[in-house]
């Protein structure tokens, strides 16, 4: 009787947990943008040069031996924009930040797509290592477009961003089934 009382909650306690967060989530979509209204997060007083931030989440769950599915979600509570700056071009800054993050998304699905076995050392692995790339292509992005300041590194980032996306367009789906 215990157990079942205890899994009842917990199940109920995760259900919660979901619907509270999945509206908070936004997927990664090519034909819906981000607009200025998903910026829900407060600003921190300090934020130095960025007048906006993209906060996203890759997660994953392994559904079965042979499929996981893995997605790039934008998290609106966590993400903001500083008083007087949602500007368009600065709004397409950020909606890159988001797509360079689905660029490594596929990444991840197109090598979990060749595990022999996902087991949790294998796709934590692949998670991992994918995720350390993003960060730094992250870094690279604002550093070169100087926050997209500089229109000419800007135009040159989503150039490549939107060129990466299409060569990784076998990877948009969320689930992969890997080799059996």
């Amino acid at each position: 009787m215990m157990k079942s009382v205890l899994f009842i909650l917990l199940f109920l306690f995760s259900f919660l947990n979901f619907t509270h967060t999945k509206s908070n989530l936004v997927n990664w979509d090519e034909k819906k943008p981000l607009k200025w209204k998903y910026f829900n997060g407060n600003v921190p007083k300090t934020t130095r040069n960025q007048v906006a931030l993209t906060t996203y989440t890759i997660s994953y769950t392994v559904l079965s031996k042979n499929s996981i599915q893995i997605n790039n979600c934008f998290v609106k509570d966590k993400s903001w924009v500083k008083k007087g700056y949602n500007q368009p071009e600065i709004l397409r800054h950020e909606q890159y930040h988001f797509n360079l993050a689905e660029v490594y998304t596929r990444e991840m699905r197109r090598v979990m797509q060749n595990i022999d076995k996902l087991d949790v050392n294998n796709v934590r692995s692949v998670y991992d290592y994918w995720f350390y790339q993003l960060e730094e292509a992250q870094k690279q992005y604002d550093i070169e477009t100087i926050y997209s300041n500089n229109k000419t590194e800007q135009v040159r980032w989503e150039n490549r961003i939107d060129s990466l996306l299409l060569n990784l367009s076998d990877f948009k789906g969320q689930i992969v089934y890997t080799i059996e």
